[in-house]
This record gives C-alpha cells, structure tokens and sequence, in this order.
C-alpha cells in the first residue's frame, strides 16, 4: 500500500471516528432531553425507565457507530472498485493502443460501440466507425460469415478464428483472422469483442513465396526434361566419383534403368573392366581440368566422355560427366583413313599402269608385226603366247586403272537373266563348300534394264553373299528368281537361313550397319545407293518357312528400233593409202606402230612430242592423226584444241591414244568433244577398224576437194 493510500485510509477512519462520537453525542443528548421532564416532575416511572432508555440510547448509538464503519466500508470497497475499474479500462485501452490488431467492441446485433486506435491505419477514425454496423467495413464476400458467427455467440456458443476481409478507406481490401467472443451476464449477451489481425503482407509474401515455389518447380521441371532430352549421356558425380544424378540418354547408352546408374562409380559404368587408378580421368580432376577420353567398349562400341569438374573454394564439389557414342564417327574416320590409303594405293596403281602400258603397246604390236612376218608353225605359236600375254597384262593394267579411278555409270541395255546367271557361276564354289544348293527361275523372255552392268553384277553378289552368310552354319537353299512385273523387272534372292530380326529391317540399308562381326556396314548401303540411282526400289523382308527375301525391281527397258549390223564393218585392212601422223613420246611404241600401219600401204609419219606435231600440221594435211594423251609441253588434250582452232576440218581425224582410259582428261574427249579415244594396249585389228569407219570421212573429204 502506498503512502498515498495509507492517508486516504486514515481520513477516512477519522472521518468514521468523529462520525461515531458526533453520533454518540446525538444520541445522549437527546436521551438527556428526553429524561428531564419525567425527573423535573418526580414522575413515579422516571427512576423505572432511565435504565432501559440509557440502554436504548446505547443500541441506538452502537448501530448508528456500526452502519458508519458499514458505509465506511462500503465507500472504501467501492472506491477500490472503480479504481481498480479505471485501471481495468486505462489497461484495456492502453492494450487496444499498442496492439497490432484491431480491437472492435460490438452491440449483440452487430453495431460498433468501441475501436481501437489501430483502425486509423486503414484510413478510419474511430468516431466515424462507432455507432455504424459492422457490416460496412467487411468486405461482401464474408457477410454471411459474420452473421453465422454473431449468431452462433447469441446462442452462447463458441466461435473459432476465422479469416476475414475488411474494405479500407480507399477501397482496398485488408485480409486477416478474426477472433470473436461474447460478454454475457447470465445467459443474456451483452456484448462481442472482435479482434482483427492483419495478414495481408504475409498473404502477400506467402503468395510471392508461392510464386517462386511454383516458378522454381517449373524451371526443375524444365531442367529436367532438357536433362532428359539431350542425345549425350550425362552424369553428375559427388567428389567421391559416386554417381548421383543421370540422364535419360545415358541410361540408354548402358542399357540400364536410371535408377540402377544412382550410387555406382563412374568407372563400374563407363569402363568396368578398370579400377579407379586406371581411371583417366582421375588425376586431373583431383586438379580441377576438364579431360576427354575416348573409350573402347567390349561389344565394339566407342564412347567419347568428358569431364568437367566442379570447383568451389578450392575444393571439388561435382564433377559431370558428358557420354557420347561416337561409334559412326570411329568407324567414318576408319573408312577415310582406309579410303587414303586406297586413294594413294589407287594412284600409284593408275602411274605404274599407265608406264606399262606404253612400253606393253609395243610388245603386242611388234609381236602383231613378228606374227604376220614369221612362217613358220612353231615361231608363230610362240609368238602367238608372247602376244595373248601380253594383251593379259594390259587386261590386268586396265583393272588396275578401274581400281584406282571408279568408272562412271554407263547405261546400257542390260541381261537380268544373263547377269544372275553369271553371278551364279561366280557363287558355285563357294555353295558346295558350305553345302547349299542354288535355284535359278528365270522367267524367259525378260526385257533387259538400263543400267550399268558392273553396279548391277555389283548389287547381285553382295545378296547372295549375305544369303550364303545366313546359311554358313547349317548349309541351305539359295533361290534366286526373275520375273516381269508390268513396266518392271524383278529380282528375287531369298535363303533358308535365320532370318532377319524384326528390330533390323528398318535399318538394314543404313551406312555402318551390319549385324556381322566384322565388316563396315556399307555393303547394303552400296546395293541400295546402285538400286535407287537406277531408278529402282530394293526391301527385305522375312519368309513364312523361315529366312530372308531381297526384292530388286528395276525399270523394263524396251528398245524402240533395233539397229542392223553393219556387215561391211569389216577388220579388213583399208584399201585407201592414208597419210597418217602418229604422235607419241615413246618411240619405241610409235615406230612399231609406224611399222605396222606401213604394212597394211599407209604413209606414216612420227612426231616424238607435241610441239613437233604442231610443226608438222602447221606444213601438211592428214588424213589421221593418233596422238597419246599424256606428253610432256604439249599433251594430247591440248593438241586436239590446236587443231580445232587452227585446222578445224582435221578435227574429225583426230584420234586420241592411251593406257589411263579412265584418266578425266580422257573421258572428257570422248563425251564432249566425241574424240575416238584407242585404249592400250589394242591390237592391230582395232586399229584396222578405226582406220575402215574413217574412210568414208577421207572420200567425203576427197570428193570435198575435187
């Protein structure tokens, strides 16, 4: 108790005290007042009453003194009533100052009766709220509410927190929790306090948080399904070389669920045969550098990995790992580093045919020359084989040269029937090692295709190796079949063999596949390139009975007019004397050309190079000119355009001569400017019958200049 209290009790005890005494003399004075008469009078009851009246006086003063100290208490316990009242509401009020909701005071039908002060924060006064209903300040969408739960504590029942939205001044909306309850006295309600907290920045900051939760999700999403649809195997190690994270790609390239990928080692998955000191990758990361490493399979396969490694404060963190299968690109570097080996094979395949074929040139002719010279028997059958050899060798050169230079495709009328049936006897021997029987249906007649005989024998032996490949094991039957199909013609090649897995028919004609040990994988590719530039089609297909069928249709060629024999194209030596200019740097083959022309009544002239042959034609006239292609200074390419621009009218006579008759040089001659190219070696009848078509050219000349 304070000081302050303290006085105030004892003034009010005094104040008691001199209540009591000022009662007490009251009281006695009037029981003075009220006894005298009957004394003064000597009135015989005056002695018989003072004692019961001074007792009187007495109880009456008692109870006087005693509703005193009683209103005395009453006053003091209801003086600490209010107080405590007034400290009650200065508290309330002070708590409805400073706390962050908003404290709304109602009537039981909802009419505002208190606010507290934080209602200014929504652009209110408490005097313009109070004495209006609630209803206007709640935003429309929770009036049912709020009447539900004003209700409901009409009712006496309890309401929990719910949410709530109340209008600003300004129109806004302020969304929160409300929490209400009922002052009651008895069972009648008096009253409902409502408290309002606001929760519109933490909806806010929940809905941004909300925002970046669903945007953070979608951009995982999006990661991932990019993580998932990069071709290149990808794996994220920790420092530990663990694996714990993989993408779909690099699932596939092991032929393995993810899952099963996520807590192995890198080295179990990309070279499992290896430890991690063999890893090498190993060191270099444990340095923080980036390595790539190309990687041999077991099944043939080759992968290209590189790794990246994560560095955070000096430390390694992660390291991904990036999976390619470079198996194509292995097997294309392959291919061109044999193609270069080839192309340089080719080439000094094309010079040493070419240097033979000069000196070759002169072989056959002279042995030409010794035949028709030489009588006797045994001299010209010995002279008979040095030639046949010899022209075996230029045999022999030319495939050299087709080796080094693939020939163009020429079209020309082709026998299906007559090609299978070569085929067939190039397969022969190969068939009875490995015990499998060949048929031939061959439908007769068959028009012949267009088509460049050597790609189609090509197409040919590439099936029926393949049938004979599936039949090596258990031996078979090997069925090739012709047929006319309307405008086409159809090649039918099946075998008894396995057959051909339904997984591989879509991928049969693909470069580099091949389902074989060894080999490339280009040989199917080849036959389909031929087919489809013959304008043809080629499928597979498996048979019912078991094996495989190769279909090749080809378009039906039917000539429109066929040409008659010429039968006076004779290889007869030409009766007309021609003044014949022969143009080669090896003499020795040109002088025995010189011999042989001389024989047959011509009149030859040699020039050793070209700028003697210009020399000579710049002063005469020839009825034929044979030039050989290739001559230092002035080759027989640029020779023919001499002519052309000086003697035009020799141009006609001119003949080219070579032993590279796939030389571009040459195949330009005889397809652009329609030059007679002789390819050597050639003999001496070929030159006879070049010599015959030519003449009708000399006697139109002749009957020209008379």
């Amino acid at each position: 108790m304070t000081m302050q209290q303290r006085r105030a009790l004892l003034r009010v005890c005094a104040v008691a005290v001199i209540a009591s005494v000022v009662w007490g003399m009251l009281v006695f004075g009037f029981y003075q007042i009220a006894r005298r008469p009957w004394v003064s009078r000597g009135h015989a009851l005056a002695a018989a009453y003072e004692r019961p009246l001074r007792r009187a006086a007495w109880t009456f003063w008692g109870l006087l003194t005693t509703l005193t100290w009683l209103a005395v208490v009453v006053f003091l316990r209801a003086q600490a009533t209010q107080k405590a009242l007034r400290q009650a509401e200065w508290l309330y009020r002070r708590l409805a100052d400073i706390s962050a909701d908003v404290i709304v005071g109602l009537s039981p039908d909802g009419i505002v009766q208190f606010v507290s002060p934080k209602v200014l924060a929504y652009g209110y006064k408490p005097e313009e709220i109070v004495g209006k209903p609630a209803t206007e300040f709640i935003a429309p969408e929770y009036h049912a509410q709020f009447a539900e739960r004003l209700a409901a504590l009409q009712r006496g029942q309890a309401v929990p927190a719910s949410p709530l939205a109340i209008r600003t001044s300004d129109g806004q909306v302020a969304y929160g929790e409300s929490r209400c309850f009922g002052v009651y006295e008895g069972q009648q309600l008096q009253s409902v306090w409502c408290s309002f907290h606001d929760l519109t920045d933490l909806l806010q900051l929940n809905r941004a948080l909300q925002e970046q939760a669903n945007a953070l999700a979608q951009a995982n999403e999006d990661w991932a399904m990019t993580y998932d649809a990069i071709n290149a195997g990808i794996a994220v190690l920790d420092s530990d070389f663990t694996i714990v994270r993989a993408n779909l790609a690099l699932a596939t390239l092991t032929g393995q669920p993810r899952e099963a990928l996520i807590g192995r080692k890198c080295w179990e998955i990309l070279h499992p045969d290896a430890t991690v000191a063999a890893c090498p990758f190993h060191d270099m990361l444990r340095d923080g550098q980036n390595g790539a490493q190309e990687i041999a399979l077991p099944d043939g396969r080759r992968w290209m990995v590189r790794a990246y490694p994560l560095v955070k404060d000096g430390a390694l963190q992660r390291i991904v790992h990036t999976v390619r299968d470079v198996t194509v690109e292995w097997q294309i570097r392959q291919l061109t580093e044999q193609t270069h080996r080839l192309v340089t094979l080719g080439q000094m395949a094309a010079g040493i045919a070419h240097e033979i074929n000069n000196p070759l040139n002169a072989i056959v002719g002279m042995a030409e020359l010794l035949m028709e010279s030489v009588s006797d028997t045994a001299s010209r059958q010995l002279i008979a084989a040095i030639h046949e050899q010899a022209l075996r060798i230029g045999t022999i050169t030319r495939n050299l040269l087709t080796f080094a230079r693939p020939r163009p495709q020429e079209l020309t009328p082709v026998d299906v029937n007559g090609l299978v049936r070569h085929v067939i006897s190039l397969s022969e021997p190969r068939c009875r090692i490995q015990r499998i029987s060949v048929q031939a249906h061959l439908q007769d007649p068959l028009p012949p295709v267009l088509g460049d005989a050597t790609q189609l024998q090509q197409v040919m032996l590439n099936l029926v190796t393949n049938a004979c490949d599936a039949m090596s094991e258990a031996g078979g039957t090997l069925s090739i079949s012709t047929v006319r199909d309307n405008r086409f013609v159809r090649i039918v090649v099946q075998d008894t063999g396995r057959g051909i897995p339904p997984e591989h028919l879509p991928h049969l004609f693909d470069p580099f596949f091949t389902t074989k040990p060894v080999g490339g994988g280009m040989g199917l590719a080849i036959v389909y390139s031929i087919v489809l530039g013959h304008g043809g089609r080629i499928w597979a297909e498996n048979r019912p009975e078991g094996g495989a069928r190769f279909v090749v249709e080809l378009p039906a060629f039917i000539p429109e007019t066929q040409q008659d024999t010429d039968p006076s194209a004779t290889a007869a030596p030409s009766r007309l004397r021609l003044r014949i200019l022969v143009v080669d740097d090896e003499l020795p083959f040109a002088t025995t050309l010189q011999a042989l022309l001389g024989r047959d009544g011509h009149e030859v002239t040699v020039a050793g190079d070209g700028d003697a042959a210009i020399a000579l034609l710049s002063q005469n006239d020839y009825d034929l000119i044979l030039c050989d292609l290739h001559m230092p200074k002035v080759s027989g390419d640029r020779l023919h355009t001499w002519v052309c621009q000086h003697k035009p009218h020799l141009a006609a006579r001119f003949v080219l001569m070579t032993g590279d008759f796939l030389h571009p040089a040459a195949q330009q001659a005889a397809s652009e400017w329609h030059v007679r190219v002789l390819h050597k070696p050639f003999r001496i009848d070929e030159l006879r019958a070049l010599l015959h078509a030519l003449s009708p050219v000399r006697r139109n000349d002749r009957h020209n200049d008379a």
